[in-house]
């Protein structure tokens, strides 16, 4: 089993980075990613674990050194090109410098991650960050800024001393930094943005916080990245362009909205929408919001309360969030969550939430009404995760655990801070309780009792 790395405690406060349903904790345990039958790379199955879940072998290499694959369709998009010279649909010519690597099987993109074994800088340099892929999967494959899996954390092809290469899928909104180590969080051990020289900001730019992001003629697909440190120069080149598809609400086109696909429809509890080329929206659809009727039809039931409704759809995951910016407690048919480290109900096990904002439909999303006082909403909440409630869409609205209670304790709890002058304050945030696991929850808020639970988890006595 690949070591565990060391955590960076600052990662965790970065701001980069149903009603009773039985079933609703889905997810406690992400299952083991089991290698495909009858697959071998030079007659060596996929036996040995990696980052706890994931089957691959660890192997020792040599540049130019001919591998054989047996058992995986469609090479070419199985293996990163910046490290293997595809020549067949069973060998490839290795590109990397002589060493030991993991070749690591991802089942959940049918694709094989390769990364030297224990190195750091100056011998690796690996990217993170959201709304990228392995660029033979030709769509996102990480699951959010972290260090847990292959798929989160890859690595460059060393060419020369200072000077790395690597292949990947862009998808729009992405964003990335490089890192010196197989962590994050602390600036020693990331190259920024503004480290760096990029010689076509078309296509990559940088933003405030050192990220690296679309530029202003960026369109989503394959692209090659060259990191030469020695000159601190970021060059791009254009592997191939992935034209967007189109999607519907009733048949009318949903329109461009950043990296967001955008519908605006005026809903009354019981309507029937139809969402089109969503290819099955049983996973797109937040539960609190949508009963399916035929999943791959795209037919729903709206279940919110009446109004105007903004549908925004996240192609990069194929989630939708379904939201009214206008309700509010005070008018009685809204509450608000937001916070760090969770994601939409379909995005399991991928966070979605990129840091603390109110402004955008992934970071924000609109709890349902239940009762008079009462709201709900269904998430995936991995461990760490950090949220806070608003009675509005609005910071000074903030109604989190400094006033409601979590129960039961031992699944969550409320926030504290330990201020080294001042001592324990708390934070307002929802976290995990000593017995949480990892799962997708309906988190019910409860302002006439001031209380928060999990429902199936926990029933308030009359």
């Amino acid at each position: 089993m690949k070591p565990q790395y060391k955590l960076v405690t600052f990662f965790l406060v970065m701001g980069i980075m149903c009603s009773c349903q039985s079933d609703i904790e889905k997810v406690e345990v992400w299952p083991e990613w089991p290698a495909p039958v009858n697959v071998s790379v030079d007659g060596k199955s996929l036996d040995e674990m990696f980052y706890e879940t994931y089957k691959g072998i660890s192997m020792d290499l040599t540049q130019g050194q001919t591998v054989a694959f047996s058992g995986m369709k469609r090479l070419r998009t199985v293996l990163q090109s910046h490290y293997w010279d595809v020549l067949s649909e069973t060998e490839a010519v290795f590109l990397g410098v002589d060493g030991q690597y993991d070749i690591i099987w991802d089942n959940e993109s049918s694709c094989i991650f390769t990364e030297p074994r224990e190195k750091a800088f100056p011998d690796e340099l690996f990217l993170c960050g959201t709304g990228w892929g392995h660029q033979g999967a030709y769509k996102v494959t990480t699951h959010g800024w972290s260090w847990d899996r292959p798929t989160d954390m890859m690595s460059l092809r060393r060419v020369s001393p200072g000077v790395f290469e690597g292949s990947l899928y862009l998808a729009q909104g992405f964003t990335f930094k490089f890192c010196k180590d197989h962590l994050m969080g602390e600036r020693q051990y990331e190259i920024q943005s503004v480290d760096l020289e990029i010689l076509k900001s078309e296509i990559i730019g940088g933003n405030q916080y050192g990220d690296f992001v679309p530029g202003s003629g960026f369109q989503p697909g394959v692209f090659n990245l060259k990191v030469d440190l020695n000159s601190n120069k970021l060059d791009v080149t254009t592997n191939m362009i992935i034209e967007p598809e189109t999607f519907y609400v009733n048949g009318n086109e949903m329109t461009s909205s950043g990296s967001y696909q955008y519908y605006s429809i005026r809903l009354r509890k019981g309507d029937e929408v139809t969402f089109g080329n969503f290819g099955g929206i049983e996973s797109a659809l937040q539960p609190d919001f949508w009963e399916i009727v035929d999943d791959m039809e795209g037919k729903a039931i709206f279940k919110g309360e009446n109004g105007l409704y903004d549908i925004y759809l996240d192609p990069n995951y194929m989630v939708v969030y379904t939201l009214c910016t206008s309700m509010n407690f005070q008018k009685g048919n809204a509450a608000w969550v937001a916070g760090i480290n969770w994601g939409h109900p379909g995005s399991a096990p991928r966070i979605t939430a990129t840091g603390w904002d109110l402004s955008s439909p992934n970071n924000c999303m609109q709890m349902k009404k239940v009762e008079k006082g009462v709201f709900e909403v269904t998430l995936w909440l991995p461990e760490g995760f950090n949220i806070k409630f608003f009675k509005a869409r609005d910071w000074g609205q903030e109604a989190s655990t400094t006033i409601l209670t979590p129960l039961p304790e031992s699944m969550f709890a409320a926030g504290v801070y330990v201020d080294p002058e001042t001592g324990p304050r708390l934070t307002g945030d929802l976290v995990a309780g000593s017995d949480f696991k990892p799962g997708i929850y309906t988190v019910r808020v409860d302002y006439n009792r001031n209380i928060v639970y999990a429902v199936g988890h926990y029933t308030p006595s009359e």
